[in-house]
């Protein structure tokens, strides 16, 4: 038998085939767009995820052409039918909008979940997440007016500073430099302003939305927005943010992210090859990112958004048998006499006809058939109307 090399192990593997590095946070542009979009500035963590950097370099470099594909891509790109006016189209803010929907679902959905199907009926569930917006008066708080002042960030900027010679003190030269990278990253991110576009969270149009959002026409789980049309517009279908043109200011911001995207890599390797105290400083840092990201994380951008802005939610969960009961419930509900705006997700029929036609009598007056329409075509259009009446008066019922 061959001799075994000196690398390998007694049964002649390589355990550096089998040992990987501990994880570390990675992002892209999709999440760095929605982030972006609800904070309103540059994000800049303590333990920058990888990637992150280069992301907020290429917004810079591309302005809204980078938020168009950025914010519509990604494992939550969504499609939006609009109930009041009909038609469709992708998610505007495709990465904020998913986030408000993850943090209204783990807040309520664990208690709102009803189902309102026939038991004898097999069912193709089909779950309606119902979000209703409003705006609540404007209470300035001491709390809000600290939470928005961004006098804090000098001090963290001092504080990485600080944490940075304090490693260079221990040995730790690459996780040293992740912290400097990290400081000087804020101080450009301090230096470059977003606006607000003109219109946010504003509507010309007198009455409340009906927006029905799903990863596509064939989803099990859906989520219907109404309410505020100012609000719903927004996350949908507007722009939340404005990028700063190419200025001096702009390209150099650019210039330092790319560069501080390479130094963070290079030190994360270095710090690997070092081990030593710079391994264990890593690990320190990179413990206290994830305790701040628990804390302080998506789902509390999400939060945070809505109680800046002063915006209410009501959320109700419903689980169907199928799609005509959902699809009715929602056309019920929100009083719409349009019926375009379903024609992609149920095709147009005379059953289709019939069945919308009959949600509009009273539940105890017989429904007027179309002759066309066969015994089992009229045994479903009965059924359907009685389970979309029945989801409505529980619709009714559930409020948050």
């Amino acid at each position: 038998m061959a001799e075994q090399s000196d690398t390998l192990g007694s049964i002649g593997l390589n355990p550096a085939h089998y040992i990987q590095p501990p994880p570390v946070p990675i992002i892209d542009d999709y999440t760095t767009a929605g982030d972006i979009s609800l904070l309103g500035r540059l994000p800049v963590t303590l333990f920058p995820p990888l990637g992150a950097f280069a992301g907020v370099a290429r917004l810079m470099e591309r302005g809204t052409n980078y938020l168009d594909y950025a914010s519509t891509k990604g494992a939550s790109s969504q499609t939006v039918w609009d109930v009041k006016y009909g038609g469709s189209f992708p998610v505007a803010n495709g990465a904020a909008s998913a986030a408000i929907v993850s943090y209204l679902s783990k807040k309520h959905r664990a208690t709102l979940l009803e189902k309102c199907y026939h038991a004898s009926h097999a069912p193709r569930s089909q779950i309606l997440n119902i979000y209703e917006f409003g705006r609540k008066e404007r209470a300035t708080s001491s709390f809000r007016i600290l939470q928005r002042s961004m006098y804090w960030q000098p001090v963290l900027i001092g504080f990485l500073v600080g944490l940075c010679g304090l490693f260079a003190i221990l040995g730790a030269f690459g996780t040293a430099a992740i912290a400097l990278t990290c400081a000087v990253s804020r101080a450009f991110a301090l230096s470059i302003r977003f606006e607000r576009p003109r219109g946010y969270l504003q509507t010309t149009e007198d009455y409340d939305a009906s927006m029905l959002v799903a990863a596509h026409r064939n989803a099990l789980e859906w989520h219907l927005f109404t309410g505020d049309r100012g609000v719903v517009d927004t996350l949908l279908n507007k722009p939340m943010i404005e990028v700063p043109k190419g200025s001096s200011r702009t390209r150099a911001t650019s210039l330092w992210f790319r560069v501080a995207d390479t130094t963070q890599l290079i030190a994360m390797t270095f710090t690997a090859a070092n081990k030593g105290w710079d391994g264990l400083c890593l690990v320190l840092l990179l413990a206290a990112h994830y305790v701040l990201l628990w804390g302080l994380g998506r789902q509390s951008l999400a939060g945070d958004w809505l109680k800046q802005n002063d915006i209410t939610v009501h959320t109700r969960c419903l689980e169907f048998s199928g799609r005509h009961p959902m699809i009715g419930t929602i056309q019920v509900l929100t009083e719409t006499g349009n019926a375009r705006w379903m024609d992609e997700i149920l095709e147009s029929t005379p059953r289709r006809a019939t069945w919308l036609a009959a949600l509009k009598l009273p539940a105890e007056e017989s429904i007027l058939f179309d002759e066309h329409l066969g015994q089992d075509e009229r045994t479903n259009v009965s059924n359907n109307r009685k389970w979309t009446q029945e989801a409505v008066e529980l619709a009714k019922t559930l409020h948050c």
